[in-house]
């Protein structure tokens, strides 16, 4: 009798022990990111919380504020779209804008179209900061991400060009007969068995965009493409610089109205700072910074909110979009900077009529997705190679959509230069985007003085780009580094909502539409929760590439919100 009692004495104590050591572990990891789970939506699984209600508040997901200012652009998409419904859309792509699979669909188009790309994040950290706040600070991936299903085979399309009278389509050696080709393996971008599945994963919110049309159109396109193109630019900070929460917005509206190319790309990595993915602007030359968040930059930046100079007499840069060919450049830079000609694909067109001062077209013999671009500065009138970004264009019709972000950006350096916003309307945006505030949150916070630095920017967006609709974006909570006790913690950034406040303030008293992401987000809050969901940076400033592709998705669900809203209201119209 007396073992038995020994013996469960002895297994308690055991239990008791084990269960200390479990409570133990959990204490010590309270504080880490709980890294969740694949789902059935495989690699982001995140978008279904905008659903269940659990990260994003579904109910302030929209555009507020004098909604109806985006007419103009809503009436532009709904031609490009009802075109695009008719005639079809370009490219290979077996699944939508580039979005999360499910696991059973990766592996039935890893068996159907090979291997699916994958791309490793290894952005640079940025040097130097003005605040804390400014830098994306990511860490290397150790596991390659499917970031987007690539086109396998990638060619250049020629679909949407209509032919000419000699057969041709004005894109060189394209052929009629290749636009028929292209034209009839519309049908072919998805495997018979994989369309059950994609009307089944489809959901009213439109996570996923209806099928392309079974049958391929039996005509050639009516018109010249180039007659519609919808021009959209979003201006933020370190958020959008990034990449994915604009490359997330981006790949769903050239999805739904059509890919018009690659649009503004900004020349990062010669600035020596991080890059978003899909796209590389390299040289051999040395080459010198400037930034819009210096409060004396080494040259003017432009349209970027950022230049690049060299002091080389001849010089290259190679500009490359691997699998996504383009047609067109257009190189913003200073007045006196000398002309840059594409080697080896110059076409015979020497200056376009569109060319401006500072603005500058090099249209290409033939499509490329890698174009090498070589200037001489011996000129004695065109010797200051000084450049800001350039822009690609594929020929098409739809939807560019151009992201300017400088890390540590803020309403008082677009303030103080006006340039940028002048030389970006060269673009002739039908949108602007501004997305600021986060880094106005931290140091002295004065709320009459950001109001007075925003108003500002949206005076000069109506002086220089009187066409373009605007629309102000509110940052999410976030929070700042503090010294308590001898020690450095981290603390909620009380400014933060006070920032949005005066956005959405100022958004009311100039009659602007606003997205309040604050709101959207989950309000107050809202970091913490998503930082244990492994979405956020541990710095609780930054999410991650995941957060920021489901805050790409949130931005995009809710521009399409407002836009059915007005589809609702013109169907309505005695016609």
């Amino acid at each position: 009798m007396i073992e038995k009692l020994c013996h469960s004495l002895f297994w308690l104590f055991a239990l008791l022990l084990v269960y200390l050591a479990v409570r133990v572990s959990a204490h010590n990891r309270e504080g880490e990111p709980v890294v969740p789970e694949r789902d059935s939506l495989g690699f982001i699984p995140y978008f279904g919380a905008m659903e269940g209600g659990e990260l994003v508040d579904t109910a302030a997901n929209r555009l507020g504020g004098e909604v109806e200012t985006l007419s103009a652009l809503f009436d532009r998409l709904y031609t490009l779209e009802t075109w695009y419904d008719r005639w079809g859309r370009s490219g290979r792509e077996p699944f939508p804008g580039g979005e999360p699979l499910p696991d059973s669909l990766w592996r039935g188009l890893s068996e159907e179209f090979g291997d699916v790309a994958s791309e490793a994040e290894n952005p640079s950290e940025e040097d130097t900061r003005e605040n804390p706040s400014a830098a994306i600070q990511e860490d290397t991936l150790s596991n390659a991400v499917k970031s987007e299903v690539l086109h396998p085979e990638a060619e250049p399309s020629a679909g949407l060009l209509p032919p000419k009278e000699n057969g041709t389509t004005g894109q060189g050696s394209v052929t009629k007969d290749a636009v028929t080709v292209d034209t009839a393996r519309k049908t072919e971008n998805a495997p018979d068995r994989l369309l059950p599945l994609l009307s089944e994963t489809k959901s009213e919110s439109g996570i996923y965009p209806r099928p392309r049309p079974m049958e391929p159109p039996a005509e050639n396109y009516p018109f010249d493409p180039l007659r519609e193109v919808v021009n959209i630019l979003q201006l933020g900070d370190s958020h959008v610089q990034g990449g994915f929460y604009p490359n997330q917005v981006r790949v769903r509206l050239q999805y739904r109205f059509g890919n018009a190319g690659r649009g503004l790309l900004t020349p990062y990595r010669l600035m020596r700072t991080n890059q978003p993915q899909g796209y590389e602007i390299s040289s051999l030359n040395e080459w010198e910074r400037s930034r819009c968040t210096e409060l004396h930059p080494l040259q003017e930046v432009g349209a970027t909110g950022a230049a690049i100079s060299t002091g080389d007499p001849t010089f290259e840069l190679v500009i490359a979009t691997p699998g996504d060919p383009f047609q067109r450049i257009t190189a913003f830079h200073h007045r006196q900077a000398p002309l840059l000609w594409a080697v080896d694909n110059a076409c015979e067109i020497g200056c376009p009529w569109e060319d401006t001062p500072t603005m500058t077209r090099i249209p290409l013999r033939d499509p490329a997705d890698r174009v090498v671009l070589r200037g001489d500065t011996r000129d004695s009138l065109y010797n200051v190679p000084v450049f800001h970004g350039f822009m690609l264009e594929n020929g098409h019709s739809g939807l560019l959509y151009h992201s300017v972000g400088i890390n540590g950006n803020t309403f008082a350096a677009l303030a103080r230069q006006p340039q940028i916003i002048r030389e970006a309307a060269q673009l002739m945006p039908d949108l602007i985007i501004i997305s600021l505030g986060t880094n106005d949150s931290y140091g002295r916070f004065e709320a009459d003085q950001i109001a007075d630095r925003l108003s500002r920017v949206i005076e000069t967006c109506r002086q220089y780009a009187p066409q373009s609709a605007l629309l102000l974006t509110t940052p999410m909570e976030c929070y700042s580094r503090v010294r308590s006790r001898g020690r450095i913690v981290r603390r909620l950034n009380p400014n933060a909502v006070r920032v949005r406040n005066v956005i959405l303030e100022v958004a009311r008293r100039e009659s602007l539409p606003y997205w309040d992401f604050y709101a959207a987000a989950g309000g107050e809050g809202a970091m913490e929760r998503w930082y244990k969901r492994g979405i956020a940076r541990a710095d609780r400033v930054h999410l991650t590439p995941e957060g920021y592709r489901l805050q790409g998705e949130m931005l995009y669900q809710a521009l399409i919100q407002a836009y059915e809203s007005y589809k609702r209201g013109r169907n309505m119209l005695p016609r």
